[in-house]
């Protein structure tokens, strides 16, 4: 597939607005929880109508991420990010526009397609931007995307859910995302490099990324990741209410601050990688110390505010993960015309570990008969973490020795 030269300097601006899109992205995912008493007191949602709101974005990135990524390969990723704004734009004004469940069910459906696209092209583009030494921290950057768009939602959503209700907040999303598409048009005018492929090379790109081990290691490392994670942070307002004694609005507002506190650890991880740590270290130490959190999180003998701090060093570490998956999925796809199916099969794995962490913990929890019990579980994810980074680890190796012993050969 015909490509242009790497570029000489990273364009940071870009970079940004890339991740801005992202941001915009995530913030259809943080703009429901806040609105959900309006939404259901408004459109007489059950409380089984309420949770769909919430994960069908989450449920369609996790069926569907692998072949998201292969359309991005094929048509081209500023299309696709492009489009996926576009679509987001569209389906959240129109959301706000619902009478019943069923519309708004459709919008989401929508956004869910719309954020897909940006999520799965949105780092490919950016390494269009980058030039190699720059790569892992630039895809570090990007890594914080969602946090930031959720947290900064959840923080945000209360000063416009009082003057303009939720009607109000969907359509100034849905400005507020056109605007991004706008301004990336304008400053992207045109394909950085000729990356959209040929429909012939669909399937076989698809089946070339699932045969390799390394896309499939790195989505289910996602999956463990995002399974301890959304299960800390999904009930962490009801853990700081129910053993902590705080406010409704008080635990929510720490809660908020507990996800932003992921984007400092997603740079973090990108410039210790930048710096030439080696990424299964990085790994394996922050999954270790996440999995050592959770046992002082949920420990009735402790302090609440030391409860809480241990939560803020579990989110803010965990943002290491993140940035160096990002950063392997150039080497562990099998070219860089699939790179965005290989972040769309991490993808995969992110959703279902995010859609799994919850209700698993809620059982474990409700089993037992306390927050007790919970270190069985998160510990359990991290060590399937900790044995993820050894696997991952040992392909990587494998694959430097491969290259090392070709590299001989054609020196002969």
């Amino acid at each position: 597939m015909p490509q242009t030269q790497a570029p000489a300097r990273t364009d940071w601006s870009l970079v940004l607005l890339v991740l801005g899109a992202g941001i915009v992205a995530g913030c259809q995912v943080g703009k429901v929880p806040p609105s959900l008493p309006s939404l259901r007191a408004e459109l007489h949602l059950s409380l089984f109508a309420a949770g769909w709101v919430i994960s069908l974005i989450g449920l369609l990135a996790a069926c569907g991420g692998a072949v998201a990524g292969a359309t991005a390969d094929w048509l081209g990723h500023r299309r696709v990010v492009l489009l996926g704004l576009s679509v987001t734009a569209v389906a959240s004004v129109l959301g706000s526009l619902a009478q019943g469940p069923g519309w708004l069910l459709f919008t989401r459906v929508l956004e869910g397609i719309g954020y897909i696209a940006i999520s799965v092209a949105g780092p490919v583009l950016i390494l269009q931007v980058t030039r190699p030494r720059d790569e892992r921290l630039a895809l570090s950057v990007w890594a914080g995307y969602m946090p930031a768009g959720t947290s900064l939602m959840l923080l945000v959503s209360p000063l416009f859910l009082q003057p303009v209700g939720w009607r109000g907040l969907w359509v100034v999303n849905g400005f507020l995302v056109a605007g991004v598409a706008l301004l990336l048009a304008w400053k992207i005018p045109h394909p950085i490099r000729n990356t959209g492929g040929k429909p012939t090379r669909f399937f076989p790109e698809l089946k070339a990324t699932f045969a390799r081990p390394g896309p499939l290691v790195l989505a289910l490392y996602f999956g463990a990741f995002a399974l301890q994670f959304m299960a800390v942070v999904g009930f962490l307002p009801t853990l700081l209410i129910e053993e902590v004694g705080l406010d409704k609005g008080v635990a929510a507002a720490l809660a908020g601050v507990a996800v932003l506190l992921n984007v400092p650890g997603n740079l973090v991880g990108g410039w210790l990688l930048h710096r030439g740590v080696r990424r299964t270290l990085s790994l394996g130490l922050a999954s270790l110390v996440m999995g050592l959190c959770v046992l002082g999180i949920y420990s009735p003998f402790l302090p609440g505010a030391l409860r809480y701090v241990l939560c803020l060093v579990f989110t803010g570490v965990g943002g290491v993960i993140p940035a160096s998956l990002y950063a392997a999925a150039p080497l562990h796809a099998p070219s860089r015309s699939a790179l965005g199916t290989t972040n769309g099969i991490m993808m995969q794995g992110g959703n279902l570990g995010s859609m799994l962490g919850p209700p698993a913990m809620a059982a474990v929890v409700a089993g037992v008969g306390g927050w007790h019990a919970a270190p069985w579980l998160l510990v359990s994810a991290a060590g399937v973490s900790l044995a993820l980074a050894v696997w991952l680890d040992r392909i990587e190796a494998a694959a430097a020795a491969a290259a090392f012993r070709g590299a001989g050969t054609a020196t002969q």
